[in-house]
């Protein structure tokens, strides 16, 4: 009995905060909802309605945190550690997707290719400087943006293979696995700023339900949340590998959906919601490995610290 007590206090006392949760959470995803129902009233508009309801959901947390939202606060735009890029890097990324549903073959492929570029170097940079062997660096970079390049390449290719509500529910199950594992792997901090994002991409997910309910396809919910969403995710995982203690395998897993979701939205071409069940289960399996693996490796709660 003494046991449990201690083991739910223990879990109490590792609780952010009520006002982080409340604008780590609800807030993004009202905030997202709100967005994306008002400007994508038109097919036209859907991409950069996902893009801003995303990006800007997931960005509002991070403000939050920042103490920008505070009367009288003087927002400071240097970034010098790490995770002070990401406002920069997901406003690029929203860039990136409200443009994706109308840009020319040569930027729908220039600005994925330029925007992971941006990500990998910047959330890599501290690790690249301490590094002396230019073998390690090449490797990492070219690891991480192959990794990049595969992922985003995957949602874009399926975008026109199955409805934006099921490619974007496979999104949301990667990006709320990998918000789990970044918290079960010792950061606290990144797991809510990961959580404030799947907040915002729920809101879009919901958004696309919704909306695609009559049997109209709309792709560029997918395409516009992809940038922000993508790149939201990808940086923190790549902080949580290097500043915290994920592991290379867990976060392989987490993001692996990226890469099943176009052959599997091939193989199952039916319509419906088993079809559409059947698939997501299929295609996210490799993150609730994921989910898996870090629950028995971290079975004990972390050690949380700033970072």
């Amino acid at each position: 009995m003494e046991s449990q007590l201690a083991l739910q206090i223990s879990f109490l006392e590792g609780l952010p905060p009520a006002d982080e949760l409340l604008h780590g959470g609800p807030a993004p995803f009202f905030l997202g909802l709100v967005l994306v129902a008002l400007l994508a009233r038109r097919r036209s508009w859907d991409a950069p309605a996902a893009a801003l309801a995303t990006g800007v959901g997931s960005l509002y947390f991070h403000v939050y945190l920042m103490g920008w939202l505070m009367p009288g606060s003087v927002p400071s735009f240097a970034a010098i550690r790490a995770e002070q890029w990401l406002s920069w890097l997901v406003l690029a990324g929203l860039g990136a997707g409200a443009v994706s549903g109308t840009s020319g073959k040569f930027l729908q492929t220039a600005i994925p290719v330029s925007l992971g570029a941006a990500v990998v170097f910047l959330i890599q940079h501290p690790i690249l400087k301490s590094t002396d062997a230019f073998g390690e660096r090449a490797q990492l970079l070219g690891l991480t943006f192959g990794l990049w390049i595969l992922g985003f390449g995957g949602f874009r290719l399926a975008a026109t293979r199955a409805t934006s509500s099921r490619n974007l529910l496979v999104l949301l199950i990667s990006t709320g696995v990998a918000s789990a594992v970044i918290g079960m792997s010792g950061s606290r901090k990144l797991a809510q700023l990961a959580g404030a994002g799947v907040a915002a991409l729920a809101a879009t997910t919901l958004f696309a339900h919704l909306t695609e309910r009559k049997g109209t396809p709309r792709p560029g919910l997918l395409l516009g949340a992809l940038g922000p969403a993508w790149t939201w995710n990808a940086a923190l995982l790549l902080a949580a590998y290097h500043f915290a203690y994920l592991e290379l395998d867990v976060a392989l897993l987490a993001v692996a959906p990226a890469l099943l979701v176009t052959p599997l939205a091939l193989l199952v071409r039916g319509r419906g919601f088993l079809w559409d069940g059947l698939a997501v289960l299929l295609t996210s399996a490799p993150a609730l490995v994921a989910l898996g693996l870090a629950a028995a490796r971290f079975g004990d709660e972390p050690d949380y610290g700033d970072y």
